[in-house]
């Protein structure tokens, strides 16, 4: 597996670059929780889709960003921005390196939404 980028040098090249806006329009507000856990799922289902351009079948549960869903380092680091966003939350680079899978995005973003 390959190491992310450094992803606070990332982070700021694409704020410069994009001023600080990302491809996937928020579905919701990021203050407005998700009502359950499949509302969680669908949210971050459609981020996937737009980012990977996978089809939305491919996105379960168990799906690995890297190997089942041919995403590379740098598109991990732009999924968890968008999560970031979409969600109003803040994701730690070492936490983000925890997050490999599909599930694992529908775990952490539920418990740091739940959090707030």
């Amino acid at each position: 597996m390959s190491e992310p980028p450094d992803t606070d040098t990332f982070r700021a090249w694409w704020r410069a670059q994009t001023g600080g806006t990302y491809p996937v329009e928020p579905i919701a507000k990021p203050t407005d929780a998700p009502a359950s856990r499949d509302g969680l799922r669908d949210r971050i289902t459609k981020i996937v889709v737009d980012y990977l351009g996978v089809d939305a079948e491919k996105v379960t549960d168990t799906a690995g960003f890297i190997d089942d869903l041919g995403a590379d380092s740098l598109d991990q680091v732009e999924l968890v921005m968008a999560f970031e966003e979409e969600f109003g939350i803040e994701i730690p680079d070492d936490e983000m390196l925890s997050i490999l899978t599909v599930g694992d995005a529908i775990s952490y973003v539920g418990k740091k939404v739940a959090a707030l």
